[in-house]
């Protein structure tokens, strides 16, 4: 049997109903949860981290808190047309040492992606020159492991007084001066107190000032 001419009518009409229904809905993420990867799952402050994640509402912001939520967010991105976030360059916060939980959370979708993240402590160390100098002689010294970019302070033998120098930390937490302390008219066994300025870590090296 042919069908009728009104049979393919009939047909056309609903592909084409079918077509239009298509193209007016719009895009949707995955349906799955919200997932985050990050490119380290460790680091100091003042160090960086990138990461990307899916399952996002499309075009939601999303935050990103690392522990505590109800401060303010450590960055915002957008989720792109398939529910899709990245970001890099991400400062690690200036928290004491531990492992946190990194959660993003959409603010329309609000189901949270977390993952653990460990925040390295600084352990600042520091050596001198020489540790038996000759009277009126300067103290030269050298260290590393503070937080970068930090002003360290220098105190001689107590921080009640004011510091007798100060340095600060390059790129890579390193500090380094050369004859940097005078030694005046000071006699027998003495000791320089460095601080840092975030890390407020206290080191000290002990240096002997020889007699006349």
């Amino acid at each position: 049997m042919i069908p009728s001419p009104k049979h393919y009518v009939n047909v056309v009409r609903t592909l084409v109903a079918l077509a239009c229904t298509m193209a007016a809905t719009p895009a949707t993420a995955d349906s799955g949860p919200p997932a985050v990867h990050l490119q380290t799952y460790t680091g100091k402050p003042s160090q960086t981290f990138s990461f990307s994640g899916s399952g996002f509402a499309p075009g939601e912001p999303v935050d990103a808190f690392l522990g505590d939520q109800t401060a303010d967010p450590l960055i915002t991105v957008t989720a792109d047309t398939r529910g899709e976030i990245s970001g890099t360059d991400v400062a690690v916060p200036f928290l004491g040492a531990g492992d946190y939980k990194l959660t993003f959370v959409g603010r329309t979708s609000q189901t949270p992606a977390s993952v653990g993240f460990n925040v390295q402590g600084f352990h600042p160390w520091v050596v001198l020159r020489s540790y038996y100098i000759s009277p009126q002689s300067g103290v030269g010294f050298a260290g590393e492991d503070f937080v970068p970019g930090e002003a360290v302070a220098v105190y001689l033998n107590t921080r009640t007084n004011a510091p007798v120098a100060q340095v600060t930390a390059d790129s890579d937490g390193r500090i380094t001066a050369e004859n940097a302390v005078a030694l005046q008219d000071l006699t027998g066994d003495n000791t320089l107190i460095f601080v840092g300025e975030h890390s407020q870590t206290e080191v000290t090296a002990t240096f002997t000032v020889a007699k006349d």
